[in-house]
């Protein structure tokens, strides 16, 4: 999902009056904002030791998803622990480039915990 913020466009004479799309737009105040998403795939959090998170849906900043963990070979998680987690898009409101915000686990974080050989 997107959010879509919709602009009111006015158009404002040039002075050449009677020249085919001589006009220019504005729309004020209400002008849209591109913000940058965060991407799908797999990303490394350092709170989570020996694990990552795989985020499955793109978003929009201030959007919240669902991500899974994924513990590294010889690594699970806890008997009985959640296996995903709601992650939060965020943006830095200086960064226009495509793709480029970042996730952040919205409440706890998940434990990778060492496992038990089978043999």
């Amino acid at each position: 999902q997107r959010r879509v913020r919709q602009a009111v466009v006015s158009t404002q004479s040039t002075g050449k009056e009677g020249t085919a799309n001589g006009g220019q737009y504005s729309c004020g105040d209400t002008c849209p904002e591109c913000i940058p998403e965060c991407p799908v795939g797999t990303f490394e959090f350092p709170e989570i030791a020996d694990g990552r998170m795989v985020v499955a849906d793109a978003a929009a900043s201030g959007q919240t998803v669902v991500a899974t963990v994924q513990c590294d070979d010889g690594f699970g998680l806890a008997e009985g622990a959640e296996v995903s987690y709601d992650v939060l898009c965020n943006t830095n409101e200086n960064t226009t480039e495509a793709n480029s915000g970042f996730w952040t686990v919205v409440n706890d974080l998940p434990v990778c915990m060492p496992t038990c050989p089978t043999d």
